[in-house]
C-alpha cells in the first residue's frame, strides 16, 4: 500500500514486482488516514495472514517463517507477537524492551490474557505481530476514528477474542521519532482526550460487549488510557465528578 508518497517507494516497488508476481502495488493518488490505507490493503491481500509495518521498521528474515509455525500450531489464535524492540537511531543501537512473558514460545487463551494483564501490565506494539487476516478483517481493521490508539484497540479485540501465541525473541524492530504519527498524537491534549473519550464509549456499544469486560478488568484502559487521561487534565471527565 502506498499513500502517496512522494520518495522512490513505488520504483522500488514495482522493481521487486517484475520479479515477484506475488508482490502487488496499490497506489493512492491522495494522501490518506494511515488505518484508512490499511484497511484498504486488507481485502487486496492473498494469504490468510498479514502484518502491518511502517517503511523505517526492521522485520527480521525469521518473522514469517517463525510467526507463520507457530500459528499453525494454534490456528485459532488471532495473532502471534514478539518481544519488542527500539532502534535508537542516532546511535544504532537495537534496545530489547520488555514484556519478556515466558522464556519459550507459548499460546495465552483469552482468559489467560485477562489474568496476565491484572498483574503484569504490556501493551501490543503492532510491527512485531502476524495477524490472522479474516479476524482482522471480521473487526473492520483499525477504526479510522480511533486514530493513533486504532491497533491499540484492534490488538487487545483480538487476543480478549481469539487468544494470541507469544514469541519470546525480537522479531521486528520499531524505530523511534518525535515526527511519528503516534508521537505527534499523544502530545495534542484535546484530540487525545477525545479518543480517550471515544474509547470508553466504543466499549459500552454492541460491537465489543463481548471484549469490554476483559478490556476493564484486565486493565488496558485503566493503565493505558487513565494514565494519559489524568496527565492531560487534572480533573478528568465531567470536572472531576
Amino acid at each position: 500500500m502506498n499513500n502517496a508518497s512522494t520518495d522512490e517507494s513505488c520504483a522500488l516497488v514495482e522493481r521487486i514486482s517484475d520479479k515477484h508476481s506475488h508482490v502487488r502495488l496499490v497506489r493512492f493518488l491522495h494522501n490518506n488516514d494511515v488505518n484508512a490505507a490499511i484497511n484498504r490493503g486488507l481485502p487486496e491481500a492473498w494469504g490468510g495472514y498479514v502484518c502491518v509495518s511502517a517503511t523505517d521498521d526492521v522485520v527480521t528474515p525469521s518473522f514469517a517463517a517463525e510467526s507463520l509455525e507457530l500459528m499453525s500450531q494454534y490456528p485459532t489464535a488471532g495473532c502471534c507477537f514478539s518481544d519488542r524492540a527500539q532502534l535508537l537511531c542516532d546511535h544504532g543501537i537495537v534496545k530489547r524492551l520488555p514484556p519478556f512473558l515466558s522464556d519459550r514460545p507459548c499460546m495465552f487463551l483469552p482468559e489467560a490474557i485477562v489474568r496476565l494483564l491484572k498483574s503484569t501490565y504490556f501493551r501490543f506494539v503492532s510491527n512485531t505481530i502476524l495477524y490472522r487476516r479474516d479476524a482482522l478483517s471480521a473487526i473492520g481493521g483499525f477504526n479510522k476514528d480511533l486514530r493513533w490508539y486504532a491497533d491499540w484497540f484492534a490488538d487487545y479485540v483480538m487476543a480478549f477474542r481469539h487468544g494470541t501465541y507469544y514469541v519470546p525473541e525480537v522479531l521486528a524492530i520499531y524505530r523511534v521519532s518525535p515526527g511519528s504519527y503516534y508521537a505527534r498524537g499523544v502530545h495534542q491534549s484535546e484530540p487525545q482526550r477525545e479518543l480517550i473519550y471515544r474509547i470508553l464509549d466504543a466499549l459500552t456499544s454492541n460491537p465489543w460487549e463481548d471484549v469490554a469486560r476483559s478490556f476493564h478488568s484486565g486493565a488496558p484502559t485503566r493503565r493505558s488510557l487513565t494514565g494519559p487521561w489524568l496527565h492531560l487534565s487534572a480533573s478528568g471527565r465531567g470536572g472531576g465528578q
